[in-house]
């Protein structure tokens, strides 16, 4: 074991934000630093604490902390009240294990049992990853699911496994958070989609996108930070364009990027998560799709990975723009960013402590460690 040191330091941290007029403006957030192995010890503590089976409570602490790890806060200890919520609320089974109701040579489908969706995502990845070993392709299907967090994360695994994935949540239904193109009614949620590509290294190829213009996430995160939405991503409740936060959660909604192709984007999600026969008879659908292909059905992995490397390399040799420093391709911001925050810590808002806090204090866990298993030092190894 490790002795972990909690940083409390309360500092003042600036960042840039869009004002309203299109100019930067500053804005002072107060923030608490913490190492990853240590979150993931509070987390876990506090999930089982809640009642979750310790393998379980596992899987949900590393993945929240590996969104905040990758620079998708939204995604990441922002919810975990929210997750240890659900559990005494009894919208989530914290002891629920996912079942394979169904299975073919290529295909698989899951009942999450309305366990934890993150831990169930992680199963069925896991599951597909084995299966193309011997099938070359797996697809799964979903039934039963609780929220599954950054998809990106399980997109991430099957590169580091050598292998290509396409994930999709899709949901239509009443009183969602975005608009359909042309519309004023909230029929559809954020439906994301996501892609990744094995490069050989840490930072795979990776396209983790909702088809909103942002994920809902990213205005709970602006209203924690207390800070306006970005300009052009939501309409209040009569569709009038605004980057007040409140606006939003008093009935407003989320736009789909780029107008009609990010409105189609999020129907293919919806229909690929419908896949399993879950479309009801109003039309409305929520589901989740993975589609997971071995390399070495193709190439050589080896040769693929450099191949994949030296065209991204490519693409980030090519002359900047006047006003970038520098051409990025999809999954440098993830890498980055975790190298980062392993090497200095995760800053999370007051806000967020305060309601990890809560949390603790109301089930007795310390938010302080003195010990950290050398597993979880292990998981979270900080960059040199």
């Amino acid at each position: 074991m490790s002795r972990s040191k909690r940083v409390r330091n309360d500092r003042l941290h600036t960042e840039c934000r869009v004002s309203t007029t299109g100019d930067f403006r500053e804005t002072t957030l107060n923030t608490q630093t913490f190492q990853a192995d240590h979150l993931h010890v509070i987390s876990r503590r506090i999930l089982m604490a809640a009642g979750t089976p310790m393998h379980i409570a596992d899987n949900v602490a590393e993945i929240l902390i590996n969104s905040n790890l990758a620079g998708h806060d939204s995604h990441g200890l922002l919810v975990l009240s929210e997750r240890v919520d659900q559990i005494t609320s009894g919208t989530v089974d914290a002891t629920a294990e996912p079942v394979v109701v169904k299975e073919t040579g290529a295909t698989l489908t899951l009942d999450g049992n309305r366990g934890f969706g993150l831990h169930a995502a992680r199963t069925a990845m896991d599951r597909a990853i084995e299966k193309t070993k011997t099938s070359d392709v797996c697809c799964v299907g979903f039934r039963n699911m609780n929220h599954i967090g950054r998809i990106g994360e399980y997109a991430e695994a099957a590169a580091r496994a050598g292998c290509v994935a396409l994930i999709t949540f899709g949901a239509v239904g009443d009183n969602y958070s975005t608009i359909p193109f042309g519309g004023a009614d909230g029929l559809l949620r954020t439906n994301p989609v996501t892609c990744a590509f094995p490069t050989g290294d840490d930072a795979p190829f990776l396209l983790d996108m909702a088809t909103s213009v942002v994920a809902s996430g990213k205005i709970k995160v602006a209203r924690s930070q207390g800070v306006d939405a970005p300009s052009g991503t939501i309409v209040d409740k009569d569709g009038v364009p605004t980057v007040k936060t409140e606006d939003f959660y008093d009935g407003g909604h989320l736009l789909t990027f780029g107008g009609h192709k990010g409105y189609g984007l999020s129907l293919m999600s919806a229909l690929y998560g419908g896949l399993v026969g879950n479309i009801e008879e109003d039309g409305s659908v929520v589901g989740e799709f993975m589609q997971v292909i071995r390399v070495e059905a193709f190439s050589p992995l080896e040769e693929y990975q450099a191949g994949v490397r030296k065209l991204l390399d490519k693409l980030k040799s090519s002359k900047p723009a006047p006003g970038f420093d520098e051409v990025m391709v999809p999954g440098d911001f993830e890498a980055r960013t975790r190298r980062a925050r392993l090497a200095d810590g995760i800053e999370l808002p007051n806000t967020v402590v305060s309601l990890i806090e809560e949390r603790a204090e109301k089930f007795g866990v310390s938010m302080d460690v003195d010990e950290i298993p050398s597993d979880d030092t292990a998981r979270y190894q900080r960059a040199e």
